[in-house]
């Protein structure tokens, strides 16, 4: 039997549809199992329908639910890239390695470089801004939150890791741009740099 070019075998015991998944199905005919795409793996549940008589095969997909954090996970992987290497010297191939995704997935979360930029240079402005509310908040008077913030930042800037301001290498990195990462990084490096 033959589905979209795929081939299938019918009764009890393993179906396979070739690349695209494997199914046990049971004595009534009906199977529940993964779908599988070549290039990012499994996609999610589906359900097959195999009627002995007729030897036919109705093949229902089901709505894939969504790993929670796979965004957050894609960001930081890139995050942590982009900061040691720049931008412009990551591809997006190396996004996907070091999140252990698909390329649909990164797309799917991130439309483009971009986007995926913009959102990192978002996400290391919300990690400032934490981290500078906690260090103000070891103090109760000025002078000291003044103290707390000077350890914060050469606490920072003293990291064997440090590699300067992320937005500022991203303007020297991009100098002229005026795309979205460009407008963010100019918009937060006056107030985080």
């Amino acid at each position: 039997m033959q589905l979209d070019g795929v081939h299938t075998g019918v009764g009890s015991g393993r179906l396979a549809l070739g690349q695209r998944g494997a199914y046990r199905v049971d004595d009534d005919g009906v199977s529940h199992g993964f779908l599988r795409d070549r290039d990012n793996g499994p996609i999610g549940p589906a359900s097959l329908t195999l009627s002995r008589t007729e030897r036919s095969v109705k093949l229902v997909t089901m709505a894939r639910t969504p790993i929670p954090g796979t965004r957050d996970n894609i960001l930081s992987a890139a995050s942590d890239l982009f900061y040691r290497h720049g931008v412009r010297a990551v591809g997006m191939a190396q996004v996907i390695e070091a999140a252990g995704c698909g390329k649909n997935l990164l797309y799917r979360h991130f439309p483009s470089k971009g986007h995926l930029a913009a959102a990192y240079l978002s996400l290391v402005r919300e990690r400032r801004d934490r981290s500078i509310a906690a260090a103000i908040k070891t103090a109760d008077d000025p002078a000291g939150q003044l103290i707390a913030l000077v350890t914060e930042v050469a606490t920072l800037v003293s990291a064997p890791d440090y590699r300067g301001c992320a937005f500022r290498n991203h303007l020297t990195e991009f100098p002229g741009e005026d795309d979205e990462p460009a407008r963010v990084a100019r918009s937060l490096s006056l107030i985080h740099c």
